[in-house]
């Protein structure tokens, strides 16, 4: 059965995965390299940007990693901080509001939104399949191929 505390713990949790991401990336500047050169953009999307945030994700999955419903709260909890804290302020403080009417903009929005929960129950299955390691790397390589298809 469900606990609704469980629920809410769950949904924090990968909010503040997320906000110690944000908090971390702003400390720790890494250069984004140019979208024309494969060799280094494909590095950079499976280390930079997929292990580092599934990774994030795995840590916090461990511990709910045998309830995999409970999963989809804390992969909800990323998601939801993502956009709404995270992504939206960028399009506001940039001056790019234009954006908000954009077909692209949403349907990238919503991708990694429905994303960000797949993944997570991804890495929750493999856990719970004592296979963590597995599931870090197809997380990681998922994600990291979504980024590549939608900013190449």
């Amino acid at each position: 059965m469900i606990k609704t505390s469980k629920v809410i713990v769950a949904f924090l949790a990968g909010a503040s995965g997320a906000l110690f991401l944000l908090i971390f990336s702003s400390l720790v500047e890494i250069p984004i390299p140019k979208l024309d050169n494969l060799l280094v953009v494909i590095p950079y999307f499976i280390i930079a940007v997929g292990f580092v945030e599934e990774g994030i994700k795995f840590l916090l999955v461990s511990r709910w990693g045998k309830f995999p419903y409970y999963c989809i709260f804390l992969g909800l909890g990323y998601a939801l901080f993502e956009m709404f804290v995270k992504d939206m302020p960028m399009v506001i403080i940039m001056g790019r509001l234009g954006d908000l009417l954009s077909f692209t903009f949403w349907f990238r929005r919503n991708l990694g939104f429905v994303m960000q929960i797949v993944l997570t129950i991804t890495i929750a299955y493999f856990i719970k399949r004592n296979k963590p390691v597995f599931g870090l790397a197809v997380a990681t390589l998922i994600h990291a191929g979504m980024d590549i298809l939608l900013f190449i």
